[in-house]
This record gives structure tokens, sequence and C-alpha cells, in this order.
């Protein structure tokens, strides 16, 4: 049987593969090889047969084996898989690999296709299992080709990896058989289809090849599936089940424009179409598609089907979105904005800056910074950089060129920018022009104030009444010789002393603790009022009681409305006093509640302020205990304020130290953070925390921090002691709003002596919208505020009245920002004209709307003074195209009535105007609406 197989062919090849296999199998052995002798007595294994189960396990390659490889005429070389690198080779090897020395060929890169990786990965495995690999092999030495049969095996190298050893034998032949090209070709193309399937499966891109002519389903990758969300077809689709048009309805249920879709799709059905397309595809959940699609054709143009590839660019889109908002709030922004470089050369500016420098963006872009700021001269222009970078942002007050030559004062606020390797300064400009000239005045108007307390000191010296100048902060700048005599005291023991300072032991008529906040002094500072004939009893340093009658005048600044200062005059009525002082109790004990009653009123009684929200705060939230708690300088506290259930112990006055507040010096409140507690054993407080609790009988707690500025002042409280408390999020803000009251009151209370005479002066100017020159929000939310408790007291009506010009985006983009901002001071001196009362307020509340506040309107006189609003937009007749109502600017209106009661706050009013606005737009705009409060 052996010998038929030899005599039947002709080749040597197939004729010594034949014997070694057969041989093999006769003689039941693992290897048989046939080695032939050549002419320098060295010799090659010619052909090889091994087992399948022949495995040795990869041994350590040593140096003695190395050098009898060299020694062989066959090639043999070592491959490193897992470096991917040729790690030793034979001076035999070097012909095929077309080397001239090892040196090159163990130095070059290897750059092997992702299929060749793949099977070598599998070599390794095989390798790892004792296994050898025999395979034939075509090198192109000189550009020609030689089979090489190669034996492959694993050794052991350097640090323990597993190499390919490779032992190859030089076919006689010179030229490659066609069988064996056609087997190479085949080989190769499995490679390619190999690499091809490994780079679509795992691209981010969605492939789908489809023959239009069948309907048939040719290529897709799992991307493709993912896209179009139809993982639940996809075995479907690989068995050849599903055509294309089977899955037509699940991916067209994504799109938003399916007629448009499918109208692009229609000329790619043609086989004769070779157009390639790229478009972008919209789906109904907002994400974006990119679409490209191309024939299929050989070299010989055969067409084979289409080609379509997807692309999610979701992100890329939302990317150049925000990049072009970024790019649209930089020129909105009201204020100069500049981009320069670390050499001061100006990249960009906006049309802020423009319209402040009086240049154009052109001419702008291609100065430099010392050109228009002489405080940074070209020479100081590195160093000032450096200060820069170090400090990374800063603001400082600079002068600006402009065009025309002016120097105008400016607020400058850098910031450093690296982006992309590359150093930038982000500034922003300001104009202070009318803040400096404040601020001239200011200091023309102290320097009055001092010389007029000169000649006043010189007059009060020689009077018999005690006299004494107080600041507005309240503190003793002034004393005459007959004050020293009444009170007892020395001029340098009374500088610097307040009205409600503790030295001072002040009663009443009746005996009673004369207050330091009710002195005469002080409420007149506050109330601007002048006082008369107030009786206090004071106690002298040696004991003794004098009693003084008191009047109190305030100095007032020009055009000014707030005290700078108070005069104070009293005299000694010790002797009256004795002779009446049963009918001078009476009158004390009248003038006392009157005090209370005003204290109350203006809010200045810190006390009664604290006493009276904790009593509220605790029946609202009908919690068990509601206390205030102020922080010591030591980060301990007291709990100043407390209203607390029937049942439930005290805590008032009760010094409590938190150790955690101690440590942390109450940084988490600091940041106005609020804590919400509806179980004390489930929130994860350390052990000697729930203790503390425990000992307050406290089960849930809600605490927000009382803040003045920066600094934390105390907490605001509320306990549930009964039982866990899940606390809504409506009792939280509430506890919030009540918190900032709280803070403005102790801050009226603590700080408010220290304000400046000028301040009133910058705080008109923060009244005034400076587009239109109307009342703007802060103004129009302090007049609500303090018409609020006037209206509560009285029970009378207040109107509000919130308006939005209709489609004023649109107005905007039609005729420009520019015209945009005419057009809002025109509607702005329509309602000036149109509220004429003087209780009344009409302010810009932001952006296109404007409020009206109407005291003691109700809701027949609201209306009326709305239709006299529209009737004066009417008039003004401001052409509007691009209004879907009108070719004219209109106003929507929302109004809201009511009588204030102590359960309704001013942003319930606020909230109602909203929403009438919102119905008066819903309805066709160019109207009013009114909504209950």
């Amino acid at each position: 049987m052996l010998a038929v197989q030899i005599h039947q062919s002709s080749q040597l090849d197939e004729i010594l593969k034949v014997i070694v296999s057969e041989s093999r199998k006769i003689l039941e052995s693992d290897r048989v090889v046939s080695y032939r002798f050549l002419t320098d007595s060295d010799g090659v294994i010619q052909e090889e047969s091994v087992s399948c189960e022949c495995s040795v396990s990869p041994q350590n390659i040593s140096v003695a084996e190395l050098k009898a490889f060299e020694r062989l005429q066959t090639p043999i070389w070592i491959y490193d898989i897992q470096n991917l690198q040729m790690w030793w080779a034979n001076k035999a090897s070097l012909y095929i690999w077309n080397a001239q020395s090892r040196e090159e060929l163990l130095q070059r890169d290897s750059d092997i296709s992702e299929a060749t990786r793949i099977r070598l990965q599998n070599y390794l495995h095989q390798f790892e299992q004792g296994k050898t690999v025999a395979e034939n092999w075509t090198f192109y030495p000189e550009g020609k080709p030689v089979s090489v049969r190669c034996m492959c095996s694993g050794v052991y190298i350097e640090d323990g990896r597993l190499a390919m050893l490779v032992e190859g034998t030089t076919q006689l032949t010179d030229d490659i058989n066609q069988e064996t090209k056609q087997q190479l070709a085949e080989e190769e193309l499995r490679w390619q289809e190999a690499l091809l399937l490994s780079m679509t499966d795992t691209s981010l891109l969605a492939f789908f090849v489809v023959d239009n002519r069948t309907d048939e389903i040719l290529y897709f990758n799992h991307r493709f599936c993912q896209i179009w969300e139809i993982e639940h077809l996809e075995a479907r689709m690989r068995s050849g089940e599903l055509k294309n048009n089977d899955i037509i309805p699940d991916c067209a249920a994504l799109i938003a424009d399916v007629p448009k879709f499918a109208e692009s799709c229609k000329p790619l059905q043609s086989e004769d179409n070779r157009c390639t397309i790229e478009d972008e595809i919209l789906f109904i959940d907002g994400r974006t598609i990119r679409r490209f699609s191309s024939q299929i054709r050989d070299e010989r143009d055969k067409y084979f089907g289409r080609l379509y590839i997807f692309e999610d660019i979701s992100e890329r889109k939302q990317l150049e979105k925000t990049l072009l908002l970024t790019d649209y709030s930089f020129e909105c922004i009201g204020i100069s904005g500049t981009w320069i470089d670390r050499n001061a050369k100006i990249l960009r500016v906006n049309e802020a800056a423009c319209r402040l420098l009086g240049y154009s963006r052109t001419e702008l872009e291609s100065m430099y910074v010392y050109e228009l700021d002489p405080d940074f001269p070209q020479q100081a222009w590195t160093s000032h950089w450096q200060e820069l970078k170090e400090q990374k942002c800063m603001t400082f007050i600079s002068q600006h060129r402009t065009k025309d030559g002016r120097l105008i004062p400016v607020e400058v606020t850098l910031n450093y920018v690296e982006f992309d390797g590359e150093e930038y300064n982000f500034a922003f400009a300001r104009d202070i022009s009318e803040q400096q000239a404040a601020m001239v005045k200011r200091i023309e108007a102290e320097t009055a104030l001092r010389e007029s307390e000169e000649r006043y000191r010189s007059v009060i010296l020689a009077m018999a009444e005690g006299i004494v100048l107080q600041q507005a902060d309240g503190h003793i700048t002034a004393c005459n010789q007959s004050a020293e005599r009444i009170l007892g005291l020395t001029a340098e023991q009374m500088m610097g002393l307040c009205s409600i300072d503790p030295q001072w032991r002040a009663i009443h008529a009746d005996g009673s603790p004369f207050s330091g906040e009710t002195h005469p002094a002080l409420v007149t500072l506050q109330t601007g009022q002048p006082q008369y004939n107030i009786v206090m009893g004071v106690y002298k340093p040696d004991g003794s009681l004098t009693w003084i009658s008191i009047n109190s005048q305030p100095l007032f600044q020009p055009d000014e409305l707030t005290p700078y200062a108070v005069v104070t005059s009293f005299t000694d009525i010790t002797v009256q006093k004795q002779a009446g002082q049963a009918l001078q109790q009476q009158a004390q004990r009248e003038r006392m509640i009157y005090a209370i009653a005003q204290h109350i009123r203006q809010s200045l009684d810190l006390d009664k302020i604290l006493n009276t929200t904790v009593a509220e705060v605790r029946e609202f939230l009908q919690s068990d205990r509601v206390i205030i708690y102020r922080f010591n300088p030591d980060w301990s506290g007291v709990v100043v304020t407390e209203s607390v259930a029937q049942g439930w112990p005290s805590l008032l006055n009760q010094e409590i130290t938190d150790s955690y507040f101690v440590e942390t010096k109450g940084q988490i409140y600091q940041q106005g953070t609020i804590k919400v507690t509806s179980n004390i054993y489930t929130a994860g407080f350390a052990p000697y925390h729930v203790k503390l609790l425990e000992q307050m009988q406290v089960k849930a707690k809600l605490v927000v921090p009382i803040l003045q500025g920066d600094n934390l002042w105390g907490l605001l409280v509320a306990h549930h002691c009964s039982a866990p408390h899940e606390w809504l999020p409506w009792e939280s803000k509430l506890l919030q709003q009540l918190a900032t009251q709280l803070a403005i009151a102790i801050q009226q209370s603590e700080l408010y002596h220290q304000l400046q005479t000028a301040n009133q002066e910058l705080q008109n100017l923060a009244m005034v919208d400076q587009l239109t020159g109307i009342a703007n929000r802060r103004c129009f939310d302090n007049k609500l505020i303090c018409l609020w408790p006037q209206l509560l007291q009285e029970e009378n009506y207040v109107s509000l009245l919130l308006c939005d010009i209709d489609y004023f985006k649109q107005y905007n983009d039609t005729y420009g920002h520019a015209a945009g901002d005419d057009c809002l001071r025109l509607v702005a001196q329509a309602f000036q004209q149109t509220v004429k009362h003087a209780t009344d307020l009409a302010a810009r509340y932001g952006g296109e709307e404007f409020v009206v506040i109407l005291s003691n309107t109700d809701i027949e006189g609201a209306a009326l003074v709305a239709q006299e609003i529209h009737q004066a937009i009417q008039k003004l007749n401001i052409l509007h195209t691009a209004s879907a109502i009108e070719n004219r600017v209109t106003l929507s209106i929302g109004i809201a009535t009511v009588i204030p009661t102590s359960e309704l706050v001013p942003l319930d009013l606020v909230e109602a105007a909203d929403q009438a606005l919102y119905q008066a737009k819903a309805q066709g705009r160019n109207r009013s609406f009114f909504r209950e409060c």
C-alpha cells in the first residue's frame, strides 16, 4: 500500500511526506523525520511527522544549545511573542530574513497585522500545553519566494518568558508550486477577513451591508444593533431569517422625521445608483447619528451591495452647542471682556469692551494692553505677567484710555488661564467713574462734618445742660463739663462708650432697668425722630442715683434721611423727680409701653424678635422645641432663646459644648449647610453626639445656620422629642428663610450703628436700574418688604402687577440688542408716567419683566392701572414685526391683590402675580389676568 502511494506521486516533497507519515503509523512512534546530508557535512530535516499526543513541556534555552544552533546550516530563530520582537537568530536564518547581521535583525521594529498577532497568541497557548506546530512559511529573500518548513515549539527565555523556537527546513525547489501559492493566498485572505472582523466588531462605528437587489443582509456588526436598539433581532439577522425590510419598522420607530429619512433612502435602492451620501439622522430620544453610504464593487466593477456606516455623534453635537453658548455668553455679558496672551497682545474682545473704549473690534484686536492702560508699560509687562501667574486671579483699580483720548477709571479683574500648553489672561473691566465721584463727595462731606463738630464743641462747653454727641454707631465722641458733673464721670471715662454699654446702670421711673436699646439717643439714630423729656435714673460711680430729663436731636447731612449723629441734652431733675415721683412713674410706664410698641414695629428689639420667632416657628411646625443657639468665640455655645412645649425640659441659657463644633470651628455650617435629621439613631452620629441628644430628649432635629456675611453667628434649631419625624422640604425652606430674616435682624441690631453716612448715597445707586433709570429689583424687594407690615397693621389692600413684554426675544433677534435696550427704556418711561401715586412703585423686575406695587389698591383699582399701562404701551406704537399677535410691542400682565395677614408673606403675592402672568400668556398675550392670592 505504501509503495502504491509512492509511485502515484511525482513530487519529492509529497513522497517524503507520505513515507514519514506512514512509517510513524506502522512503527507507532511519536516522531519520524527524513534527514538530508548536505555537502558541508551538515544536514537538515527534510520532512517530519509528529504525533498530536507527543507533547513536551517547554524547557529553558541554554547557552550551549544556542552555540549548537549557531553551527547548523539550517535557519533557526527564537521569537519573543510577548514583546513581539526577534530574540535570537543563527547566521543561517539571516538570508531568509533579508538581514545583513544578527544585530540588525534583533533591532527591527515588529510591524505585524492584528490577524498575525492573534495567531501568535494561539501558538503561545499551544506551547503552554507542550504542543508543537508545523507549518509551511514563505519568505522573500532578495525578492524571490522561498518555502520554509517550520517546526515551532515553546522555550523559556530571560525572566521566565515563554517564546517561540522555530527550526526551519528550506525546500529544495526555487519556486513555490501553484497549489502552495493558492494555499498561501487563501490563508492570507482568511487572516485579512479575521482582521477586518476584529476591527469592525470592536469599532464604535456601526457597519451594515445589504444587497438591494435581494434585500439580503450581507454583513453587520454588533454596534449596528446597539445604535438602532435592535439587539433582540441580532440572532435572527445573523441566521439569515430576517431581511433588510424586516428590521425597518423597529429602526423607523427611533427616527424623528420618518418621511424625510425615507425620501433620502430612495436613491440608494438601485444597483445603478453609484452615489455616495453623508448626512445626519435625528432620533426621537435626541441622539444625532451620522450616516455614510457607498456601493461595494470589486476591481471588475461587479456590484456586491451597499455599505452603510453609522456613527453616534450626539456628544460631539452637544459639545459644539456648548461652545457656541459659551461664545454667546462672552458676547452678552454687560462688562468689558478681553482675552490677552502672555505678550500683552489683545486676542479677542466682546461688544462691551468696544462700547467702553470707543474702538471697533478689529482695532482693539490689533492692539496691545500697554496701548490702552498707562499703568502697565511695555517694559513692566513681563514682571506683571509673572505676578498674575503666581496669584492666578487679581482685582485692582486702574485706568483705560479711550479712542478719543479720555482716561476712565476701571475696576479690573484678571484671571490666569492655561490651555493647550499656552498661557492666557481673561480680563474683565468695569467703569467705576460714578463710584469714584461718589467717594469724592463722601470725603468732602466728612471734611465738612469734622469742621462742624469743632464749632459744635466750642458751643456746648459753655452750656449749663449736659451735652453728649454720639455718632451713627452710638459711640460718644464729645461731651461738655456739665455732662461730666451730672453723670459723675470724666470725659476720658465717657469717650468711646455707647448707650447700651453695660457700664451704664439706668432705670425707669418705676425702678425697672432702662434698656440701652431704648435710650433716646439710639431711638433718634434709628428713627431719625427727636425725643423729648425722657426721664431716666442714672447710678453714678459712687452709687448715688441721679434723675435726668433727656432730649435728643438728630443731625442730618444735606439731602439725607438717616442721621449721621445725635445730640443728647439732659438736665438734673432729681429734686423735681422726688417731689412728683408717683406721677412720673405712671407717665414712665406709658412711655415704656409706647417705646416697646415702637420697638416691635421697627424690629429693633433683638430679644423680642428672637422670642417671637421661636414661638411662631414651634407653633407653625408643631414641633416640641425650637431654640436659638449662639456660638461663643471658642465655638462652645449657649441657648439664648427657646420656645418649648409643656412636658419637655427647658434648655434656655444652657451652655452646650459639642467637641465636633470646637474641632471643626463650625465649618459645615459656615458653608450654609442645612442639617436634616429624621432619626438620630439612623443618622450615623458618633456615640457621644447621640448621648448628648438623648440628654436633651431629642429624637429628630432640623438645624439651619444663622450667618452674618461669612461669619457663623449661631443656629436656629427645631426639635421633635416625642418621636422621629420626617422633615418636609418646605419646613427646611421655611426655617432657612427665617434664619435669613434673623440674620438681618441681628445684623441690624449689632451693626446698624456702624454704617457710614455716605452708604446711603451708594444704596440709592444700587436701587436704580442702570439701563432704564427706574427702580430695580432690589428696590422693589425692599419696598414690598417695608410696605407689608404697614398694610398688615392697617388691614388694607396691596396689589401687584407683574408685566412681561410679549415676544421680546424675537424683538431682539429682529432689531438687535441696542434697539431692544431702547424699547426697554421707552416701556419703563411709560410705566413711570402711568404709576403716579407717591406710595406706588414701578420697577424693572429683570430682563423684559416689569413690576408695579399699588398700595391701598383693590382689584378694581389694579385692573384700571393695568388698563392704563396697556394704553400707554399702545400709544408708544413700537414696531414689532416678529410678534405673533400684533405688529407692535405689547404687554402681558399678571395681577394679584391681597390684604396681608400673619399667615402670608410677600413672596405669596409675588408668586400669585407670576401665576396670573402665566395665565395671561397662555390665553393669547396682550392682556391682563387676575389671580387670587
